[in-house]
């Protein structure tokens, strides 16, 4: 705790520093939201759970310079180990802090510093590991990492129709105990490049296409080096736009994962594995429709499918076809002036094959669940 409370007090000088220096104003937009959502889960496997977790985020805006603080608590129930167990905790607190420079230079360029402050929760026993299930069913998982920083730089230029940006970022992400059996962990940092090319393809449509690439550094524990992601590519293209008063996009990407690097035997070596991991398509659309001019309803429906990697299904490593659907309804509404409410409901249906986030692993499995989140926003 002791220094945990000295990276907090780093975190706030040099915020602090970096208004005076950069000579903004003290008048600011600031926001700041919480509600609370419960997920829950099911599946023909007699694997179920739920979680409820409560967000806390604030929101601050002054001239060119914006932060976001994000952090929450989070209690998570499932049987998936076999037997029934429960996590409940504080999660990791999350910095944002960026400066823009528009319309000065020959581009427009934004410079952000990312910051993970490790109050979530770690070194886990058995049964605690057990509440870590797919990442596609709770929107919570894990539960807490280690000290993360992560400076990103963007670059942004328009041409008449025609807008496009690159972007670099580099995630130094701090070791931590995960568990008993995994002290000092490592997991390693993540170099990324990102660019989105725009279209005014109308007056009131626009096209976009754009793409992310990922590389990693090994994973690491106590022991040295045991496993290293291979790099990751993201392309994409989508559509937003307006239609009378309905606001609607359209996006389609895939996912594709080179393949990583693992250790031989019980050695620390680590060379490239003949097995690929499984690339990924995703289709989603959605809209928002004002309805008089204190709400909104929103819409979004999504398809992921998930091809299997190249481990033979006898294998712990063997991750099979994923296929989910999700359908998510909303409205928006002003309470009072300043105080807007939330409320969201969303549906979830997967078909997963045999998969190791699952304990045991021994079938096929088909999911569904719902997520229903209530909320409010206020601004000063």
């Amino acid at each position: 705790m002791k220094k945990l409370m000295i990276i907090i007090k780093i975190v706030c000088l040099s915020i602090a520093f970096s208004i005076w220096s950069l000579g903004l104003s003290l008048a600011a937009d600031i926001a700041v939201g919480t509600g609370l959502s419960y997920q829950w889960w099911d599946s023909d496997g007699d694997h179920d759970g739920s979680q409820i977790a409560i967000p806390v985020e604030g929101n601050m805006v002054m001239d060119d310079f914006s932060c976001r603080l994000l952090t929450g608590f989070s209690s998570t129930q499932s049987d998936s180990s076999g037997s029934d167990g429960s996590l409940s905790s504080l999660l990791d607190t999350k910095l944002n802090f960026s400066y823009q420079w528009l319309d000065r230079w020959a581009v427009d360029i934004l410079v952000g510093f990312d910051v993970n402050l490790p109050t979530g929760k770690t070194d886990l026993d058995e049964d605690e590991i057990a509440m870590i299930v797919d990442p596609e069913m709770i929107s919570i998982s894990p539960f807490g990492e280690g000290f993360n920083l992560n400076p990103t730089l963007v670059l942004a230029k328009s041409w008449g129709d025609i807008a496009g940006g690159v972007g670099l970022g580099y995630a130094w992400r701090g070791e931590y105990d995960f568990s008993a059996d995994r002290r000092e962990y490592d997991p390693g940092d993540i170099l990324t490049l990102t660019g989105e090319l725009r279209y005014q393809l109308t007056v009131d449509w626009k096209l976009k296409g754009y793409f992310e690439y990922a590389t990693f550094s090994e994973d690491k524990d106590s022991l040295g080096a045991f496993h290293e992601n291979g790099d990751l590519i993201v392309v994409g293209v989508g559509a937003d736009g307006q239609k009378g008063d309905l606001t609607l996009f359209v996006d389609f990407h895939t996912v594709l994962k080179n393949k990583p690097k693992m250790q031989v035997g019980d050695t620390r070596i680590l060379i490239e594995s003949d097995k690929n991991n499984g690339d990924e398509l995703s289709l989603s659309a959605g809209f928002e429709y004002p309805w008089g001019k204190e709400a909104s309803f929103t819409g979004m429906a999504s398809i992921l499918l998930v091809e299997e990697n190249d481990f033979p299904e006898s294998s712990l490593l063997y991750i099979g076809d994923k296929e989910k659907i999700d359908l998510k309804i909303g409205v928006t509404r002003t309470l009072r002036a300043n105080l807007e409410g939330i409320a969201n409901l969303g549906f979830m249906y997967m078909n997963s094959k045999k998969d190791w986030w699952f304990q045991p692993a021994e079938e096929d499995l088909t999911v569904k669940g719902f997520t229903v989140f209530v909320g409010v926003n206020s601004t000063f």
